[in-house]
């Protein structure tokens, strides 16, 4: 079965849409999130791997998922 690309869905962030010209906002972006996905990844090896002092890497994931998450509002 051939797909054509006219049939591809492709998710791309308005900040990221020209290939040829990255913003210096996607490049944070994108370098945020890369680290923060680091340091989720290492505090869950961590969790399962040590017997002590698990409570800093609990404090990481925690930050991380505040980070991530939006902050609730109501519309009026």
């Amino acid at each position: 079965m051939e797909e054509k690309d006219d049939e591809k869905i492709w998710l791309i962030s308005d900040c990221c849409r020209n290939k040829n010209n990255l913003s210096k906002a996607c490049i944070k972006y994108i370098i945020q999130v890369l680290i923060l996905n680091i340091v989720l990844v290492f505090s869950l090896i961590q969790i399962s791997i040590t017997d002590n002092n698990k409570e800093i890497y609990f404090s990481l994931i925690s930050t991380i998922i505040g980070i991530f998450l939006p902050s609730p509002h109501m519309n009026e």
